[in-house]
């Protein structure tokens, strides 16, 4: 694919260098040109005049519902998405990863582990998306690629039922993390900004052939070297998120202590490029491929991730609680684009996700294993009110990847339902 790529754009330098100068050629690029610009501006008016027609999201689960919903409890609420992480069994099975002793230290600091756990869509948007707004996305069936695409954005940038809720029962919401929406002109909405490692550097390795160069640097040493010293993949000054410490501090600065708050934190230790060791000091090298290659990186970047609720711990009330969860697990070999392909263990690793949770008793919250994915929320509102959210069948859909990012049209547009089993190994 690199050297395709490169023969192609030598090919074109040699052809416009030798016929720079001629007449017929300089006509060419003029109508190529006259030509392009038309068309972008043909697509660009197309694409608005699709987006009139589609409808957002329907972000509210009932305008008066949402309106009536008042809390008789208001703790502290966070949630922190781990962006990529395994279900431990998963971790244990494919990643070397010891479950036992991580388990045994969120047992001894009050947490409970949900082992059934699953990721909707497989999708960090689309997954958050059905979370905060408490409701699926996108069903089963055929459901374009620029549809999906525009809901997806309708997300991004749109107020959630979510924070509706809270914020009608006094709640302050802080953000961290470019999954969530976060409009710093709404009332009781601050933006906590991310450390997340997303340099120039990374954008070109994994949008372009270079990426293949990287991933296979131990056949082209060499090569790597040069690139790595052109683009610097190292960690300078640093590749970690803020500490616990650093948003504790910076929520100290802007909250109103009379109010309670809402804190969702999304990080992205878990999620290729690993960058950090286990301790979540930088690693030296910065690897760019997915965990199977990589699985002491990988489980070094869980541990580091599972740091964040022992830090996290210092800080809390005993009325306060914590959901800990991944919004997907890793890729497997490769990512799948069509439902067809999907096999057992991109299953395993995509879609059985980790769950944690610590909840003060004298909620009563109703934790079984329907406590996740769209219900998390319906559940804690359920137990700070009067409320009785009805709770929604856990499911679990596949959509090809590509169309997260809507420009990346490959796949297929179905929407498949997929059927997990938990016994099955």
């Amino acid at each position: 694919a690199f050297i395709f790529w490169f023969l192609i754009v030598f090919s074109l330098l040699i052809i416009n260098f030798i016929n720079s100068e001629k007449e017929f050629y300089q006509q060419f690029l003029i109508i190529f040109f006259i030509v392009s610009l038309f068309n972008s501006f043909f697509i660009l008016s197309n694409s608005q005049a699709e987006n009139n027609q589609i409808s957002a999201v329907n972000q509210k689960v009932d305008n008066k519902a949402v309106d009536e919903i008042k809390f008789e409890s208001t703790p502290n609420i966070y949630l922190l998405v781990f962006d990529g992480m395994a279900n431990f069994e998963t971790a244990k099975n494919y990643y070397n990863f010891n479950s036992d002793t991580s388990l045994k230290m969120l047992e001894d600091i009050g947490y409970a582990v949900n082992d059934y756990s699953t990721s909707p869509y497989g999708q960090s948007l689309a997954t958050m998306g059905s979370i905060l707004n408490l409701k699926y996305q996108f069903d089963e069936g055929i459901i374009s690629f620029f549809e999906r695409s525009n809901k997806l954005e309708s997300f991004k940038n749109t107020q959630t039922a979510t924070y509706d809720i809270f914020i009608n029962n006094n709640y302050e919401i802080f953000l961290m993390g470019k999954i969530f929406p976060c409009n710093t002109n709404l009332k009781n909405i601050h933006c906590i900004e991310s450390y997340a490692y997303e340099s120039t550097s990374y954008k070109i390795l994994i949008n372009t052939p270079i990426a293949i160069i990287v991933n296979n640097r131990s056949t082209f040493p060499n090569i790597y070297n040069l690139i790595s010293e052109i683009l610097n993949f190292s960690c300078k000054p640093d590749c970690g998120e803020k500490t616990i410490d650093e948003i504790s501090m910076e929520i100290n600065t802007l909250e109103d202590p009379k109010k309670p708050n809402l804190i969702l934190l999304h990080y992205m230790y878990t999620h290729e490029p690993f960058t950090v060791e286990s301790d979540c000091t930088d690693r030296e090298f910065i690897l760019y491929e997915y965990p199977i290659y990589n699985d002491g990186a990988y489980v070094d970047s869980i541990e580091c991730s599972l740091k964040q609720l022992q830090d996290l711990d210092s800080y809390l009330n005993k009325s306060d609680i914590v959901v800990a969860m991944s919004d997907h697990g890793p890729f497997y070999y490769s990512k799948v684009d069509y439902f067809s392909d999907l096999t057992i263990e991109d299953i395993d690793n995509r879609y059985k996700t980790f769950l944690a949770y610590k909840i003060d008793e004298g909620l009563k919250c109703s934790t079984n294993s329907n406590f996740q994915s769209v219900n998390i929320f319906r559940t804690l509102i359920n137990c700070l009110s009067s409320s009785n959210l009805e709770l929604l069948d856990v499911k679990s859909y596949f959509m090809s990847y590509g169309t997260q990012r809507g420009s990346i049209n490959y796949g297929n547009e179905n929407v498949d339902l997929i059927d997990i089993n938990f016994n099955e190994k």
